[in-house]
């Protein structure tokens, strides 16, 4: 095996498809990135693929290819090699078998360590859906925007909820548009697309696990612009595994399985008694301030409303360090004297996420009633790109400990 490729090129796709091999998994083939140079109608093609028990990514790309050929590849070892190198500059790699693999670069020479091609993953490459009709087609961004606004609501784990899949982005399509769910119990995430004008397909509930979401949306960078096509590896059966079809890119994960809690059913009973407009980057830096002055064990803000005053935006402790006051627009309903404490993360992380001038904020004078806050992206003329709501419950912050009598 032998062949010739750009440094720059070589190390944007063996490290994009780095991020599903497994590390734990030393000297067997999950920790290696499979590497096939073959010989296309026109062009040589330069085949990437690594796997784990979750996630698999193949990348597909254009080589001057001398030798066909297959091996398996150390990526850190590959990567560390050609650190700082002049991107533009043509390395040849040789494979020698049982012997190493040869890297070239003009002058400057290194050695790998030959593992040989692994025959399962040179079976898995041959068998992957490739030319399968796609479920359905989600534009890159929105994809992009739903599991960024989505993954800080995902707990780590199913957090003991036997009954629920809840560490996953809940992903689906009712008539065309496009919706991302997630919940931890604290905080819900209700994110979708725009409507299209023309009614599309609907596509069923798919759990992706939160293990996938960082390597999908790290391949998503670069396709953005594009439609990703959504496919089965199931046939017409329930889909277990879930591929994302990109130019030159197949990113695949196993499914949840389970179901997904009603949690739209919540939120509508959780209608506030008014809302508000607030300046975004305002609360943002309030929320920011706040967070230096906040208990480290409850890291909880306080929000304060009072008629004819603006909004106060303090650290929730037995004393208030710091206040900052956000002025607020009445939008709805009619505005009363409310307090309630929520987990300053969860709040700073959506103000963060959400984009435009303002936000939306509903309230409710009823203990316990969850903070809604909401937002969307639009184009100029006001089409929606991407809107989230969001159900925060409140919290109560632990109270200092009386001091021990003397």
């Amino acid at each position: 095996m032998k062949f010739k490729i750009k440094i720059g090129e070589l190390v944007e796709q063996i490290s994009q498809a780095a991020i599903t091999t497994d590390p734990k998994s030393v000297d067997q083939p999950n920790s290696k990135v499979y590497l096939r140079a073959a010989q296309g109608k026109d062009v040589g093609v330069l085949y990437y693929y690594s796997t784990n028990q979750m996630t698999k990514t193949f990348i597909r790309s254009e080589a001057e290819i001398i030798e066909p050929g297959d091996v398996l590849i150390d990526a850190a070892s590959l990567l560390g090699g050609l650190l700082g190198r002049d991107p533009d500059l043509t390395c040849e790699i040789t494979v020698e078998p049982e012997v190493r693999t040869l890297v070239v670069i003009g002058r400057n020479r290194f050695n790998l360590k030959y593992y040989a091609a692994a025959e399962r993953m040179a079976k898995e490459v041959d068998g992957l859906p490739f030319r399968v009709p796609a479920m359905g087609t989600i534009p890159g961004q929105l994809l992009g925007d739903l599991i960024k606004r989505s993954t800080f609501c995902i707990p780590s784990s199913s957090n003991g909820q036997q009954r629920f899949a809840m560490d996953v982005l809940h992903l689906k399509s009712t008539a065309g548009k496009w919706l991302g769910q997630a919940t931890d119990g604290n905080i819900i995430a209700l994110n979708y697309g725009p409507t299209p004008e023309t009614p599309g397909t609907d596509i069923p509930s798919l759990l992706i696990a939160q293990e996938a979401l960082n390597p999908l949306q790290k391949l998503l960078g670069k396709h953005k612009e594009e439609g990703i096509e959504l496919v089965s590896a199931s046939g017409n059966g329930p889909v277990q595994e879930l591929f994302f079809r990109m130019k030159g890119v197949l990113f695949g994960c196993n499914l949840r399985t389970g179901k997904f809690p009603n949690i739209s059913l919540v939120v509508e009973q959780q209608v506030p008694d008014f809302t508000t407009l607030v300046i975004r980057e305002e609360l943002k830096l309030a929320l920011s301030r706040a967070s230096n002055f906040v208990k480290e064990d409850s890291r909880c803000v306080k929000l304060t409303v009072n008629p004819g005053a603006a909004m106060t935006v303090a650290a929730a402790n037995d004393f208030s360090d710091i206040a900052d006051a956000v002025d607020i627009e009445v939008v709805t309903g009619d505005l009363a004297s409310m307090q309630t404490n929520l987990g300053i993360d969860y709040i700073a992380n959506i103000v963060g996420v959400l984009t435009g001038e303002k936000a939306t904020l509903g309230m409710s004078t009823t203990k316990g009633k969850a903070v809604i806050v909401s937002g969307e992206t639009t184009t100029e003329d006001g089409k929606v790109l991407v809107g989230s709501v969001y159900a925060i419950s409140p919290v109560t912050p632990p109270k200092t400990p009386a001091p021990a009598a003397k």
